[in-house]
């Protein structure tokens, strides 16, 4: 029998939020591997699809940093322990120098930027009595960059762009710090990520609508997957600032090209980043 210790107990709930026991009880049946567990979980509908993250630290910041062209960005993690160590001067000094270092320096490696902030870390870490670390670091190069800091410096995003203004590309951040899409449209989402949502929405259609017609289900579950679709591309989703149209439909008319994006929040367990439409 498999080995169901407390770590992936733990890092199933953050994914899906249900409860310990429940939890335990999927992994078992899903013999530890915890995307079976995560697939069979939704299949019975106890939660929502998590967009691939969960929630691996409870405190630190979120910077941004471009360059005077604003070509150039660098968005940078760094966590704590505690809520009073992250809103604290010293410790929002200390990630204002990483940054403007890894910025001006043009660091692009975590690895280095780590070891070059090792000792001064460790200091304060001493003097906080909480572990702190440098912990994710992402770089982007484009025709313009805007940026975005949401919620205390919890959740931050930049993204580049073509034939855009900066204000634009403020409020687009916005939107994306707020709706967290994946992707930017759809022929960016991986054949294999379609095939498997296809398939959960298929078993859940089995089990809830077994009575009804094929034909109806085939509709039920390509609604669900238009959703699905809409949920995780930006330019699907219907943008904060004017609800009526959607993102794709305001960049359409602007005859802006979006090329990438990176949003980081805090404790979030991977970020995506994606190529242009």
């Amino acid at each position: 029998m498999v080995s169901i210790n407390a770590s992936l107990i733990k890092e199933l709930r953050n994914r899906t939020g249900i409860g310990i026991i429940e939890c335990k009880k999927a992994l078992i049946e899903s013999q530890g591997d915890i995307q079976i567990a995560i697939d069979n979980i939704r299949k019975s509908n106890q939660f929502k699809f998590d967009k691939k993250s969960y929630r691996v630290a409870n405190e630190g910041i979120i910077l941004i940093k471009i360059d005077n062209l604003n070509k150039y960005g660098v968005i940078l993690e760094i966590n704590c322990e505690t809520d009073f160590v992250s809103q604290s001067i010293n410790f929002k000094k200390f990630g204002n120098k990483i940054i403007s270092t890894a910025l001006y320096e043009k660091i692009t490696q975590l690895e280095l930027l780590q070891s070059k902030f090792e000792e001064e870390k460790n200091l304060l870490s001493a003097q906080f009595g909480e572990r702190i670390d440098i912990r994710r670091l992402s770089i982007l190069l484009g025709n313009l960059i805007g940026s975005y800091i949401h919620n205390n410096n919890r959740i931050g995003v930049i993204l580049s762009a073509k034939n855009a203004e900066i204000e634009f590309l403020k409020h687009l951040s916005m939107h994306i710090a707020a709706s967290n899409p994946i992707y930017i449209n759809s022929k960016d989402i991986p054949k294999d990520i379609i095939e498997h949502e296809y398939q959960i929405q298929h078993d859940i259609t089995m089990q809830s609508q077994s009575s009804v017609k094929e034909e109806v289900r085939k509709k039920i579950i390509e609604g669900r997957m238009r959703k699905f679709i809409e949920e995780i591309t930006l330019t699907h989703q219907k943008f904060i600032l004017n609800p009526q149209k959607t993102v794709g439909q305001i960049i359409h008319e602007k005859n802006v090209e979006i090329h990438h994006f990176i949003r980081f929040e805090i404790g979030q367990y991977n970020n995506i980043e994606k190529d242009s439409i």
